[in-house]
């Protein structure tokens, strides 16, 4: 099964220039992802924020095909994107097994993230 979605990806941080390298870096790892394919990808030229004129963000506009569920969701861990949309398929099943794996990520995900935590 594969998986069509888009996703947004932001960043924040200074100078501009660095902002600009940084999404660039981020997308060309993202390319190389095993499991995934950028279908589109667009570039959005970073802006002063409000706040402070010094401190500047952008976003990324990211579509991907992904081979599985699994994907998808390593995709979501590894890129914390802002906002992710699955296109296709409308619908889909999964099996128990496929469902416990991709549980299992999440606990282990949540465990790594509290350890740092309380490390911290």
């Amino acid at each position: 099964m594969t998986i069509k979605a888009s996703m947004i990806i932001e960043m924040l941080g200074r100078p501009k220039e660095h902002l600009v390298e940084g999404m660039q870096l981020l997308i060309s790892r993202l390319e190389k992802e095993k499991g995934a394919r950028v279908i589109e990808k667009k570039f959005n030229e970073p802006i002063a924020t409000e706040r402070d004129p010094d401190l500047f963000t952008t976003f990324a506009e990211v579509e991907l095909e992904l081979k599985s569920i699994m994907d998808y969701f390593g995709i979501i861990f590894a890129y914390m994107p802002s906002h992710i949309e699955i296109i296709s398929p409308e619908k889909f099943s999964m099996s128990n097994a496929d469902l416990n794996e991709l549980g299992n990520a999440l606990v282990q995900r949540i465990h790594n993230y509290d350890a740092v935590t309380k490390n911290m």
